[in-house]
Parts: structure tokens; C-alpha cells; sequence
């Protein structure tokens, strides 16, 4: 729910640090797909804060994750980011 304003505010200062909590927390007590969208929003956060590499780790950790479940439009959906944080970083 969060998530969805930080995007569209830019990603604000203390972002990072939500994030990175949420990872925890999620890893911990979370499903897998709830953890393949944290995945992903902590890629598109270092992507667009403009460290595409770390994007792109996590950008792949979401789509790894996505397979797990079986679930088509999560694959799509993370499918997706991992090939454009591929696009980002010239892997593609």
C-alpha cells in the first residue's frame, strides 16, 4: 500500500530504510509473493536512484522467487522488471 506512494513521490528519504525493513520483515513471516514485490520495488528503488546493479539483483531475486510459485502473472509481471533492469545495466 505503501509502496505504490513512494513511487510516486520519488522515492523519498527515508525509502531505503522502509524498504529494507519491510525485506526483513517479509523474509521472516511472509509469503514468497509477498517477498517477490519487495523484490522488485527495491530494484526499481536503486534503479532509479541510479545504482542499476544492485536493481538488477533484485530485480532477478523477484523473478526467481515469481517461478517458485507457479503463479503466470507473477512471472509476467517480474519477468518483466528483470528484463528491464537487464535493458538498464546493457545486459540485454
Amino acid at each position: 500500500l505503501m509502496i505504490g506512494a513512494m513511487r510516486i513521490l520519488g522515492y523519498p528519504e527515508d525509502s531505503a530504510q522502509l524498504l529494507e525493513e519491510g525485506e526483513k520483515l517479509l523474509s521472516q513471516v511472509g509469503e514468497v509473493k509477498d517477498l517477490t514485490h519487495i523484490y522488485s520495488t527495491i530494484g526499481h528503488y536503486n534503479i532509479t536512484k541510479g545504482d542499476s546493479f544492485r536493481g538488477l539483483e533484485y530485480a532477478e531475486k523477484s523473478y526467481q522467487e515469481a517461478v517458485k510459485t507457479s503463479d503466470t502473472n507473477l512471472i509476467i509481471k517480474t519477468g518483466w522488471y528483470y528484463c528491464s533492469a537487464l535493458y538498464v545495466t546493457g545486459r540485454l
